[in-house]
């Protein structure tokens, strides 16, 4: 039995005929032991569980300073602690909708800082007063109009406005912007999109070309605090002002060049010191292009488990690509909506580094998520993982090929309930049960024991109901008799047998066979499966278990 090449990343491009790979839901995972079992494998991409929720949504931004994650969700600001307690309302922004951009200038307490957070939604900016603990919109003369994007370095808080203009603050003072402390950012006639602090310098991003300033120490009454470095000026601009991302000691985003008289795109790119790298596959670039919403399209980055991945996300075409820059392969995400078979967008809308824990704002309402390795649905909802291989031919003569037997190599594992629950009897009957703890990954209700603890009392009876991925209540429908100690409340899951489908396609992926179901075993094996020149198979899982796809052997003959 031979082994077959079909794992992988996504590398689907302009024709399925050349490449019809897509791993969605599963990242590939290398092993650098050449004597492993698997050198490249294909895990399932972590999920998410609810964390908090801030009011009605989208989550439109998240930024962590003094012990709190401080959330924008529709015109609302709010705060949330280590122990997920929700503020009052600290403040309210003009704006309900689009991404907004937060940063902090640090506290006092720690040596030196503002104790400031500033915040700006492209109509206004506003500070927080983390001391203090007002809130207040800037009405400096010098702030300019319309701000979209901001950021700190050197004690500044440095604020652009799409135009070819950027802004400085006082030190350590965003409500004193000094009108004389602009600059303009003029290499090229392009406007500036976003702005990042890296190398202890300024990138200012425009639309096709890209500047680095350095501090000269110019006070704000004399002028802007910062300079262009002599020959700091990149060839590359931004094409989605919001995909630029800072993370694993590097700086992303989607770029475009001018060419032509107009602008061309790139695809995504890797700055490293002053050198602009792609690492867009030619696949990825292409179906990137075909976005129709890309100046909407948004990244972040964030490490796990040895792994560096940086996502991004367009709206408008309901897609997130993730790169991986620990293998330097991609694959897709997808969050269910209500057909299995669709590949839609990631919920993460806004993503937060917080008390040890990655946090992801939902698009759609005010909901905060922690995402994790260890979970296996999304906020309870099916994460349909699909592996489509590439094409499994005969690369010598292009004869029919017959595999009378594909076998999957998987590891799969179901993890038990984590929700816990407490009852209260009245008089010798058990009266009602509390959820202490919702757990997660609940796909459907589980059932309940009350077990006595001492050996008095029967009878009584209750049901749980799952939602959002935990346990939201537990009812009694009998309360029994002769209790004289609170019972223990059990949590039994649901016996769930995984299965897996498998469909084929022997056009490149054009149509497919109907999905065959099988119920997983350590492998997993379909038989009599059908001849053709060329074969791509789709492989897909659902259930709610964490999944590692280690390989597929065939028997295959001519």
């Amino acid at each position: 039995m031979a082994k077959l090449n079909i794992l992988g990343g996504s590398g689907e491009g302009r024709s399925l005929n050349v490449n019809a790979s897509r791993s969605i839901n599963l990242y590939p995972d290398l092993d650098a032991d050449p004597e492993s079992k698997a050198v490249i494998s294909l895990t399932k991409t972590p999920g998410c569980s609810m964390w908090g929720a801030v009011g009605a949504g989208p989550n439109r931004g998240q930024h962590p300073f003094n012990g709190l994650n401080f959330v924008v969700s529709g015109s609302e600001l709010r705060s949330l602690d280590a122990s997920k307690v929700l503020s009052p309302l600290l403040g309210t922004l003009l704006t309900v909708t689009d991404r907004v951009s937060m940063k902090d200038n640090g506290l006092l307490a720690s040596g030196i800082g503002g104790n400031q957070l500033i915040i700006v939604d492209g109509q206004a900016g506003y500070i927080y007063e983390a001391v203090a603990g007002t809130f207040t919109q800037i009405s400096s003369p010098g702030f300019p109009l319309n701000p979209t994007h901001v950021e700190y370095i050197d004690g500044y808080f440095i604020v652009t406005n799409d135009t070819m203009a950027a802004s400085a603050s006082e030190l350590y003072d965003g409500t004193t912007w000094n009108a004389l402390a602009t600059t303009p950012v003029q290499s090229a006639p392009d406007n500036i999109k976003n702005l990042v602090s890296v190398y202890q310098q300024l990138l200012f991003l425009k639309e096709f070309t890209a500047e680095f300033f350095y501090d000269t120490g110019t006070p704000t009454t004399s002028g802007f605090p910062f300079s262009r470095v002599s020959g700091g000026v990149l060839p590359y601009g931004i094409a989605a002002p919001w995909s630029l991302c800072r993370g694993i000691g590097s700086v992303f985003w989607l770029a475009q060049v001018w060419t032509n008289n107009t602008g061309e795109f790139i695809g995504p790119v890797i700055l490293n010191g002053a050198v602009v790298t792609p690492i867009g596959s030619p696949a990825i670039n292409y179906r990137m292009s075909l976005w129709t919403d890309i100046v909407n399209v948004f990244a972040y980055c964030y490490s796990e488990g040895g792994h560096n991945f940086v996502v991004f996300t367009s709206p408008g075409d309901n897609q997130t690509f993730v790169y991986d820059a620990a293998t330097q392969m991609w694959h897709e995400r997808s969050t269910y909506t209500d057909n299995p078979y669709q590949i839609n967008r990631h919920v993460g809308n806004s993503y937060a580094f917080f008390n040890g824990a990655h946090l992801l704002g939902d698009y759609q309402s005010g909901n905060i998520y922690q995402m994790r390795s260890d979970r296996v649905t999304d906020h309870g909802l099916p994460m349909v993982c699909v592996r489509r291989t590439n094409h499994i031919f005969d690369g010598s003569e292009l004869d029919n090929l017959f595999v009378t037997q594909l076998q999957l190599d998987v590891d799969i594992k179901v993890r038990p309930g984590t929700a816990t629950a407490v009852a209260a009897l009245s008089g010798d009957a058990v009266l009602s049960c509390t959820v202490t703890n919702p757990g997660f990954d609940y796909v459907v209700d589980p059932q309940i024991v009350l077990v006595p603890v001492d050996g008095n009392g029967s009878g009584a009876t209750a049901t749980a109901i799952a939602g959002g991925g935990g346990v939201q209540s537990i009812t009694v429908t009998a309360g029994g008799s002769g209790y004289t100690q609170e019972p223990q409340v059990v949590l039994v899951d649901n016996p769930i047998k995984p299965t897996i489908g498998l469909a084929s396609s022997t056009d490149g992926g054009d149509t497919w066979s109907n999905e065959r179901i099988k119920v997983v075993g350590k492998r997993v094996v379909f038989n009599r499966l059908s001849k053709a020149r060329d074969k791509v198979w789709q492989i897909r899982f659902s259930d709610p278990a964490s999944l590692v796809l280690l390989g597929g052997y065939g028997e295959v003959d001519k």
